[in-house]
């Protein structure tokens, strides 16, 4: 009988421990499925997206017939699981740039900020990068700006499609009258886009390219060329003697080459009264 009951007490503990071990394969796979499969699902379908409906080479030339699907807003800040495993308050980004390039887009920032970027020494400093850089399209972006400037469409064209070929993404600003319709050469002006990136949750928004004096086409549309990360608009203007409103937008990502911002309503100001005649 005691053999018997032995044999019954070692049987019944040999079913717990499958019992518990299928439990924790059951747990384990739970895991994997609610922490590994979403992201892995989620990276797929953007992968998917990205090239869904796009050409994989953006040409200037054609820039009318581009796509204008909507940017994405989103957040940098980690929320639920992932803040409870992870921890840090940022979600890390991929995007990254090594400290000589870093060097190299500072120079190129603070080119397009001064106030004489119409200068001769500009447009030398700017080739003199493009030269030594030149995948840069954020340099020939530039460039191609200072010769629109000058008049020169003809050189501005092409190192605007170098520069639109070779960026990652781009975004569309969009401006339009009261009645919703474009408004064609409107003088924008200087537009700022925080490029932001994060490493080991440290968030890092110090990245700031600058767009200068930048007029609208026929669909009331400017261009921006840039990396792929996760934006803000740090600086949109006002262009002069007009009045803007710009929809509420904090940060945002493009999904896929490209991606337009919300339309900017624009009005003119009210001209002052003429002074009577006597």
């Amino acid at each position: 009988m005691k053999s018997e009951q032995a044999g019954q007490d070692a049987a019944l503990t040999l079913e717990d421990r499958r019992r518990r071990i299928s439990g924790k394969h059951v747990l384990l796979a739970m895991l994997v499925i609610t922490l590994i499969v979403p992201p892995v699902t989620w990276a797929t379908l953007r992968w998917m997206q990205a090239r869904a409906g796009e050409p994989a080479r953006l040409s200037w030339a054609q820039r009318q017939q581009w796509l204008s699907p909507p940017v994405r807003p989103t957040t940098l800040e980690q929320s639920g699981v992932r803040k409870l495993i992870k921890g840090g308050q940022w979600r890390n980004l991929p995007f990254q740039v090594s400290p000589e390039e870093e060097a190299v887009l500072l120079e190129l920032a603070k080119l397009a900020a001064r106030g004489d970027f119409t200068e001769d020494d500009v447009r030398q400093r700017l080739q003199a990068i493009l030269d030594e850089h030149p995948d840069s399209f954020y340099a020939a972006y530039l460039l191609g700006t200072w010769h629109r400037l000058h008049g020169q469409q003809d050189q501005a064209d092409q190192l605007y499609e170098r520069a639109f070929a070779a960026a990652p993404v781009v975004i569309q600003l969009r401006y339009v009258g009261a009645n919703g319709m474009p408004v064609a050469g409107l003088e924008v002006g200087t537009v700022r886009i925080e490029h932001n990136r994060i490493q080991n949750h440290e968030l890092d928004p110090s990245l700031v390219l600058r767009y200068p004096a930048l007029v609208t086409d026929a669909r009331g549309r400017v261009y921006l060329p840039a990396y792929r990360t996760v934006f803000r608009a740090v600086g949109l203007p006002v262009p002069a003697g007009y009045e803007v409103t710009y929809p509420s937008l904090g940060w945002f990502d493009v999904v896929n080459r490209i991606g337009t911002l919300p339309p900017a309503q624009v009005r003119p100001l009210p001209q002052a009264d003429e002074p009577a005649g006597e």
